[in-house]
């Protein structure tokens, strides 16, 4: 489905056009549900918003390792793998750890001794939308942090509604496309939120009753396939742009 037919379909199936359901409008019902139905997506099958993504390992004005990096906002705040060139050269992966299991301090120095730039002597900790590496000493290395996290699916705009764009494709190498496989059923859902809300609602569809059943079939079947991508156009897809 392509985001023009999205909404001319949102607007036959309640009887309304651009002016009595604005393009501003019919958005905000979109986006909300998107993220919904992307919840419900994820926790079915985690990596269908997989976004890797490559950050600056950075240096700290005292030349101590800068060890926060803020997640980009728009990706779930979750991180599923982790690795780093932490020499500068060699790529280790880093291991997940809860920071109420490590019983040394924060201070860098502690860090340091503690901790080591070997596979499995460094560590990576989730914290108020960052990621905290818990490692020996290191140095200024571009791109030498890669995250794989998880993206919400790009946010619907004005511009969008007005193409011809299929909504599973990708907007950009940052950000990703809404599954075909649930296009429709995101559309119902706007228009069941569309004819219940207000005063006078307006019976829905035996279609539109059966969106919880429906949805339910689709996370099933979704779940036991694998969808297929286009090829990723090369390795600038993995960079976001998000480097300190």
């Amino acid at each position: 489905m392509t985001y023009r037919e999205f909404a001319r379909y949102i607007r036959k199936q309640t009887g309304t056009n651009s002016s009595t359901f604005t393009d501003d409008d019919l958005l905000i019902y979109a986006n909300i549900y998107k993220d919904e139905l992307a919840k419900r997506i994820v926790r079915t099958k985690e990596d269908v918003f997989g976004m890797p993504m490559v950050i600056d390992l950075a240096v700290n004005d005292d030349g101590s390792p800068q060890r926060e990096y803020p997640l980009d906002p728009d990706s779930f705040q979750q991180v599923k793998y982790a690795e780093a060139k932490l020499d500068g050269v060699n790529t280790i992966p880093l291991d997940e750890m809860d920071l109420t299991g490590y019983t040394g301090s924060t201070d860098e120095a502690d860090i340091a001794n503690t901790f080591n730039n070997t596979k499995g002597g460094a560590f990576f900790d989730l914290f108020r939308g960052s990621i905290f590496i818990y490692s020996g000493t290191f140095g200024a290395v571009a791109q030498g942090l890669k995250i794989w996290t998880f993206q919400w699916p790009a946010k619907f705009t004005v511009d969008m509604l007005n193409t011809d764009e299929e909504m599973s494709n990708d907007p950009s190498t940052t950000s990703a496309g809404f599954p075909r496989e649930f296009q429709e059923l995101l559309a119902r859902r706007v228009i069941i939120a569309r004819k219940t809300e207000g005063d006078k609602p307006v019976q829905l569809t035996d279609n539109e009753q059966k969106y919880e059943q429906d949805l339910a079939t689709a996370l099933d079947e979704f779940s036991n396939h694998d969808p297929i991508f286009a090829a990723l156009p090369s390795e600038n897809r993995y960079d976001n742009g998000f480097n300190l």
